[in-house]
């Protein structure tokens, strides 16, 4: 949708039209049986231009609302996972119960878990002659 107020600059332009209208009623007097009609479509825009920016307020001020619940759930949510993973430990699987991700387990030496191969011996470095002196 288009931005209502540029809606409202076309319903001035109708008053406008109106006023001239009635100013040069002895000229166009056979086109302004139609004024009526524009009158009320202009009425009823603005009445609702009024009741839009009414919505658009209380919108804004519901948004402000739902943004600081979010705030202040998300805090105690965090503060439960903490206590969550104080009381079963960080890395307990009993924890995917509850939504909250244990930590990962690291691989135990020794226990099933293939070791990485040795590293090659690095080369030995070069050594030069040193340069005779002339």
């Amino acid at each position: 949708m288009a931005d209502v107020r540029l809606y409202m600059n076309r319903v001035n332009g109708w008053d406008k039209m109106d006023t001239a209208m009635i100013a040069n009623n002895g000229e166009v007097a056979h086109l302004t049986f139609r004024l009526p009609a524009l009158r009320d479509k202009g009425q009823r825009m603005r009445s609702l231009y009024a009741q839009h920016a009414a919505l658009a307020a209380t919108r804004q001020a519901i948004t402000q609302e739902m943004e600081q619940l979010i705030e202040e759930g998300d805090q105690i949510f965090r503060a439960m996972k903490e206590g969550l993973r104080e009381y079963y430990g960080k890395r307990n699987r009993k924890l995917v119960e509850f939504g909250v991700d244990p930590l990962s387990s690291r691989p135990q030496a020794g226990a099933g878990s293939p070791q990485p191969p040795p590293l090659p011996e690095a080369p030995a470095p070069l050594v030069s002659a040193p340069d005779p002196v002339k």
